[in-house]
C-alpha cells in the first residue's frame, strides 16, 4: 500500500480495533496484564483470539499462591488517533465473553467505560466491515491491524496503557483447513508472510476491505503469521441471551452483520472426527 492508502486503512480501522488486558487489585492494589488485540464486528460485539481471553483469565506464575484477587476484569482500550502514540484513549469493559470450541476465536461483548468510549458508540459506522467466511486465497495480499507490545498498568485507580497501534501487510502463502496440525494450529488457518509481534493476537485481517480472519500466532523474529479462518462461526452454537443457538446465522439473517456468503459457506461445513477428536471441515463446492 502507498503512505496515503495506509493512512486511510489505519483511520478506518482505528475506531474497529482495540487492545485486550485484565485488571485484577490484590488487598487494594491494582496488577494489570496486556494480551492481544481485537475488532469490533457489530455494535458492542466483537471478536479476538480465544487463546488470548484464556491467557487473560489464567492466574500469572507469580499470583498462585496468592489468594484469589479482590477484583478481577477484562477490558479494552482504543487510541482514539492511530498516528499518534500519545492519544487520548477510549476504555471499554468486557462484559461477557464466548469461546468458540472448533477454533481460535472468541466473541465479546463490550460497554463503554465512561469518557471517550461512550462517545465513540454513536460515531460507528452504519456498517462494520463485512466479512468474508472464507480465507483468502494464495497471492492475496492482506493487512493487518493491532496493538503488539502493548503494557498496561494500574496508578492508583487509574489504567494507563502505552503501545503504539501498528499496520502490517503481507501475502497468503497457504490455507490450511481442517487444521495445519494436531497442536497448536488444529483448526482452519492461512498462512501470511508478514510479522506479528507479542500482542496482535487477536488482531483483524482484511482483504480486499474485508475481514477475513483474527491473527491467532506469530512471532516477532519470522515472517510468519498465521490467522485463523472465520467460517467456522457460522455454524457454532453459543449460548446467546440465555439460550443456545447459532448466534453469527442470527445476525446476518437480521441484517445485523455483513455476511453475503454465509448460507453458501454454512451448507458446506461438516463435522470430521479423527482419533476421537472434532474438526470442522468444508465440503468440496458443488457447481
Amino acid at each position: 500500500m502507498l503512505k496515503s492508502d495506509i493512512d486511510r486503512f489505519m483511520n478506518w480501522t482505528a475506531p474497529l480495533t482495540f487492545g485486550v488486558f485484565s485488571a485484577r487489585e490484590y488487598a487494594g492494589r491494582g496488577r494489570a496484564e496486556g494480551a492481544g488485540s481485537g475488532v469490533f464486528v457489530a455494535p458492542f460485539l466483537a471478536l479476538t483470539a480465544r487463546h488470548v481471553v484464556e491467557d487473560l483469565l489464567q492466574p500469572k506464575a507469580d499470583e498462585q499462591l496468592l489468594p484469589p484477587p479482590e477484583r478481577f476484569g477484562i477490558a479494552a482500550f482504543q487510541f482514539i488517533d492511530p498516528h499518534d502514540d500519545l492519544s487520548a484513549t477510549a476504555w471499554w469493559r468486557v462484559d461477557e465473553i464466548w469461546a468458540f470450541g472448533h477454533t481460535d476465536l472468541a466473541l465479546l461483548r463490550l460497554t463503554p467505560n465512561g469518557g471517550l468510549a461512550s462517545t465513540m458508540q454513536y460515531r460507528w459506522p452504519s456498517r462494520f466491515a463485512e466479512i468474508s467466511l472464507l480465507p483468502p486465497s494464495p497471492g492475496t495480499i492482506v493487512q493487518a491491524f493491532g496493538y503488539p507490545c502493548h503494557t498496561t498498568s494500574i496508578v492508583g485507580d487509574q489504567v494507563y496503557a502505552a503501545c503504539s497501534t501498528t499496520f502490517s501487510e503481507g501475502r497468503v502463502v497457504a490455507v490450511h483447513s481442517p487444521y495445519r496440525d494436531r497442536g497448536l494450529m488444529a483448526f482452519p488457518c492461512f498462512e501470511i508472510e508478514m510479522r506479528a509481534d507479542h500482542g496482535f493476537s487477536g488482531g483483524p485481517v482484511f482483504a480486499d476491505g474485508k475481514l477475513c480472519g483474527i491473527v491467532s500466532a506469530g512471532r516477532s523474529f519470522e515472517e510468519t503469521t498465521y490467522a485463523a479462518s472465520l467460517w467456522p462461526i457460522i455454524r457454532t452454537e453459543i449460548e446467546w441471551g440465555g439460550r443456545k443457538g447459532f448466534v453469527f446465522i442470527e445476525l446476518a439473517v437480521n441484517g445485523f452483520l455483513a455476511i453475503p456468503d454465509w448460507a453458501h459457506v454454512s451448507a458446506r461445513i461438516m463435522p470430521l472426527i479423527e482419533d476421537d477428536r472434532e474438526y470442522l471441515t468444508l465440503a468440496p463446492q458443488t457447481a
